[in-house]
């Protein structure tokens, strides 16, 4: 028998973000105006770590389903961007990286968070966070993802929860 585990969801204003990565957000004391055209920028809101190659912007496109989390997956060669556009909202579950150079290990189900993002910030996951595709709240949820190019074929550990670890998650929000 498939254990469930429920877990539920925060806001990622409520919880410490920092075993799982970076919250992309700008804070204005580092905001930079070129004063020619009118423009803002803050620089340093994160940094992606790549071991080699190119950076890949891909389109992530996320239709609605039940918030039962069956997968997990991570990579140990880059870490990886979720950019939400239109103001999407959606829903991770994430559980921080461990033992990244032991192909074989399994993430800590004991350490899974579901995190909801409401689409005025961005996320950057160290190398090797366990998370899963986003949970769109809404219908839809479009995301600019960035990592290593190449990440989707040769840097993908998937876990099967109820295969590999006889447990799910129901997330509740």
């Amino acid at each position: 028998m498939v254990e469930k585990i429920e877990i539920k969801a925060q806001h990622l204003s409520e919880i410490d973000f920092s075993p799982y990565g970076q919250v992309l957000d700008y804070d204005s004391s580092e905001q930079k105006i070129y004063p020619h055209d009118n423009v803002i920028v803050t620089p340093n809101i994160g940094q992606l770590e790549i071991d080699t190659g190119a950076l890949d912007l891909m389109h992530l496109k996320a239709t609605r389903r039940d918030f039962v989390g069956t997968m997990l997956e991570r990579h140990v060669l880059t870490s990886q961007t979720f950019i939400p556009l239109l103001g999407c909202c959606g829903l991770f579950l994430l559980a921080p990286p461990e033992d990244l150079e032991n192909k074989n290990s399994l993430p800590d189900l004991d350490k899974v968070v579901a995190v909801i993002f409401d689409g005025t910030k961005g996320i950057n996951l160290k190398i090797g966070t366990w998370h899963c595709s986003p949970f769109p709240i809404s219908e839809i949820s479009n995301y600019i993802m960035v990592s290593r190019a190449g990440t989707l074929k040769d840097d993908l550990k998937l876990v099967d929860l109820p295969k590999q670890m006889n447990r799910y998650f129901e997330i509740v929000l």
